[in-house]
């Protein structure tokens, strides 16, 4: 938002958190910037159901990742991946990413599909965070499949264990402003020589509150419509094409979408910007988002 500042403390301890974590300069993609820190022990009363729900994971990620089927069972105590979605930066090879998240490079080709070590940026991985230490059991007894659709609490899985990665069905349910269908990731010859940054982005309607006396248009007059992003012209030039990604609010089309930097504002300087949402309450919900922002042509 561009004028009021409207966020609880919570919203401004994840914004110094998440700024803390660029200024580290973490080489973490902004898709996994909301990842869990570790695998889960499965709690009593626990399913595979009700633990994708908690963790907002697609429950198909979730049983592949696990090797899971529709009859196994869960047991108190064992240990199970939690996936999510990685989004491969420059310089990034397969024993990196299976060293950095505890898994193995054996794993992560087996869960896309790969057949040799060639990964390219831009690429999203599915990665089974702490798979090396998940021991799952694949039992198909079905003596306790009454557990097998009980809901945990939502207490069972901590703000650190939850992860933003939805199967496309979910995705495709999503209420987006523009389709479900997600946008195309930049081609490779155009992300070699994208500039990247890893920014905060919060959101802003048409609103007065939001938009202030300049009304619903951006800062050229047009009328503000999405894909209109506020952005510090010192940072990245008005007019620049942009590939928004790593996000997890379902507000946004999965996967990234192409944006334009069409507006500024004064709190957004620096490595900020602040995406135009068509209406107050999607702008409300979106809170604040670390996110990837490549542009592609200025």
């Amino acid at each position: 938002m561009r004028i009021k500042a409207r966020f609880s403390a919570v919203q401004q301890t994840t914004a110094a958190l998440l700024c803390a974590g660029l200024l580290l300069g973490s080489h973490v993609s902004a898709f996994a910037a909301t990842t869990p820190l570790g695998p889960y022990t499965v709690q009593p009363l626990d399913s595979a159901y009700s633990i994708s729900v908690q963790a907002h994971v697609g429950l198909q990620s979730f049983e592949r990742v696990n090797h899971l089927n529709g009859d196994s069972i869960l047991y108190p105590g064992e240990v199970v991946a939690i996936p999510f979605l990685y989004l491969v930066d420059p310089g990034d090879t397969l024993w990196y990413i299976a060293r950095r998240y505890n898994t193995s490079v054996a794993s992560i080709q087996e869960l896309n599909g790969l057949t040799s070590d060639l990964i390219y940026p831009g690429q999203k991985l599915l990665i089974a965070l702490g798979s090396n230490e998940a021991t799952t059991w694949n039992s198909n007894d079905t003596s306790n499949s009454n557990l097998a659709m009980t809901t945990t609490t939502a207490s069972t899985l901590s703000d650190s264990q939850t992860a933003s990665v939805n199967d496309s069905a979910s995705a495709a349910t999503s209420s987006t402003p523009t389709s479900s269908s997600p946008a195309p990731a930049p081609q490779t010859q155009n992300q070699s020589s994208a500039q990247t940054y890893n920014m905060l982005a919060t959101s802003y309607d048409a609103s007065v509150a939001d938009n202030g006396p300049w009304g619903a248009v951006n800062y050229f007059g047009q009328p503000l419509q999405f894909g209109d992003v506020a952005v510090d012209p010192s940072v990245i030039p008005l007019g620049s094409t942009l590939f928004i990604s790593g996000y997890s609010d379902p507000a946004l089309p999965p996967g990234g979408f192409y944006a334009t930097a069409n507006d500024i504002g004064g709190a957004i300087q620096g490595n900020r910007i602040d995406i135009f949402l068509p209406s107050a309450s999607l702008a409300d919900q979106f809170g604040m988002e670390n996110v990837k922002v490549q542009v592609i042509s200025k």
